[in-house]
């Protein structure tokens, strides 16, 4: 069970082993949707050139993975050079800020239906969030029962949390 970005120089391509499942396949294929995008987009240079990217160490970027691993959505991203990389208009931002931003920047390379869950996603937090949001500090076997029943639900339904 690796996690990562892991380079496969052998076949010119990158592993995205981070994503954890949501609550429902809608959600699921509208983060892949939007990795996907954003992938794309900055494979094709529409933020900044290859030798941009390049320059960024490894090592850097697993602070800033580790940095999100441990805070989520409320990391703070204060390197500047980073966030110009994704065109972000300022100096200073959260991974949520920032992904809010690039889901606004490649909105027309996604469905509807994906921006529309993806904003619900980003305005309501991760998915361990919004479980927590739901138990209000409640943490007894019956609070999780139901939060986790309605988890249940929302992978049959195909809806969110």
């Amino acid at each position: 069970n690796s996690r990562g970005a892991i380079a496969r120089f052998d076949r010119g391509a990158i592993e995205i082993r981070l994503l954890d499942i949501q609550e429902s396949p809608r959600a699921d294929m509208a983060i892949v949707a939007l990795v996907v995008a954003v992938v794309q987009a900055l494979a094709e240079g529409e933020w900044a050139s290859f030798d941009a990217q390049a320059k960024w160490h490894e090592q850097d970027l697993l602070d800033l993975l580790l940095k999100t691993i441990r805070e989520g959505e409320e990391a703070r991203l204060s390197d500047a050079a980073f966030l110009r990389l994704w065109h972000y208009p300022g100096k200073r931002a959260t991974a949520g800020e920032l992904w809010q931003h690039l889901l606004e920047r490649v909105a027309d390379r996604l469905s509807a239906e994906q921006v529309t869950t993806l904003r619900y996603q980003l305005y309501h937090g991760t998915l361990s969030q919004r479980i927590l949001s739901q138990l209000k500090g409640d943490f007894r076997r019956p609070a999780l029962h139901e939060v986790y029943r309605r988890l249940g639900d929302c992978l049959q339904s195909n809806t969110l949390l």
